[in-house]
């Protein structure tokens, strides 16, 4: 893949940078090698799986399981204030 001079000449104006036509003509050279070389690692990565995380991790939580709630009285027994299914806080807002 080539890269032309006027793709060089707008990534310049871009980096508001002022080249004659000598450094413009390096960089593209430089920048077309970057390039092969970028695409040559990607091609090294064909045929491998994709992944969600580049290490093997295996999940140190322990499984969901279904338990019985305590009963709300239970739940409201040392409560210093409550309704028939509720905890009663002070309003800390004020209006």
């Amino acid at each position: 893949m080539s890269i032309s001079p006027e793709e060089i000449k707008n990534a310049a104006w871009d980096a508001r940078l002022k080249l004659n036509s000598q450094e413009e003509s390096v960089l593209r050279e430089e920048a077309e090698k970057l390039l092969k070389k970028a695409l040559g690692f990607l091609k090294e990565t064909e045929g491998l799986e994709p992944t969600f995380h580049p290490f093997s991790i295996t999940s140190v939580m322990r499984e969901d399981e279904e338990k019985t709630s305590l009963p709300v009285e239970v739940a409201l027994k040392n409560a210093p204030d409550a309704d028939e299914y509720c905890f009663n806080v002070p309003r800390i807002i004020e209006e």
